[in-house]
């Protein structure tokens, strides 16, 4: 019983070693970086977000053959992109201000931001999944979308008379 495969069953396994040794590698270093003793911890945080990226993306390339891939693969990479970095920079923003003054972001605004970053990436999966031949995914993706947009406008008719912030 033989089958022919398009990647050679050895070279297959070794790359999932070197995968793993390289994410071995990229933990020990981030938990190495959280034990420094002469850097604050935001440098600590961006240390170990780097290292944490490098991580990302040799699984993501090298593992998950995404370096082989098509645009349409790429774009939903970058979506992703965005996204973490919209609520990195959510999260920085508000470790930046004073600590009284942390509070002031009502329960309104904070579910604005959120159910407008869900549905952005509902409806990008929707859409990728039509263009990938999967309308099954794509319908779920949709109906998702859809139904946060309608939890949303729910939500901000509840609290009409709550301010943003």
């Amino acid at each position: 019983m033989s089958e022919s495969h398009p990647v050679e069953y050895s070279a297959y396994v070794r790359r999932c070693v070197y995968v793993f040794i390289a994410v071995v590698c990229t933990t020990a270093l981030m938990i190495g970086i959280s034990f420094l003793p002469h850097y604050g911890w935001p440098a600590k945080v961006a240390l170990i977000l780097a290292v944490a990226c490098v991580n990302a993306f040799v699984v993501a390339g090298f593992l998950m053959h995404l370096l082989s891939e098509k645009k349409m693969i790429y774009a939903l990479l970058a979506f992703t992109v965005f996204f973490f970095a919209v609520l990195m920079g959510l999260t920085l923003w508000a470790i930046s201000r004073s600590a009284p003054r942390c509070t002031d972001m009502s329960l309104k605004a904070f579910h604005l931001v959120f159910v407008t970053l869900l549905t952005g990436l509902a409806f990008g999966s929707a859409s990728w999944a039509f263009a990938s031949g999967h309308p099954a995914s794509g319908a779920a993706s949709l109906i998702a979308g859809l139904g946060v947009v309608f939890y949303g406008v729910y939500f901000l008719k509840k609290l009409k008379k709550i301010r943003y912030l």
